[in-house]
């Protein structure tokens, strides 16, 4: 799941897939361990809905 968050031990944990090879990491890494395909992890805006409660990742209209 890119760009998931677990908790660990009362932690947030991010874990993603390298875009390039798809090897499953955990935690946040500047490079794949695997491949060492170059990250750029930077914050995305959630937007909730306050009417529905939809998500909006992408800040596309919804519908």
């Amino acid at each position: 799941m890119p760009g998931a968050k677990r908790e660990a031990e009362g932690e947030e944990v991010f874990e993603f897939d390298c875009p390039a090879c798809g090897k499953h990491i955990v935690g946040e890494a500047a490079r794949c361990p695997s491949c060492g395909t170059e990250f750029v992890i930077e914050e995305v805006p959630v937007i909730e809905c306050p009417s529905c409660g939809a998500i909006n990742l992408d800040r596309k209209r919804l519908r």
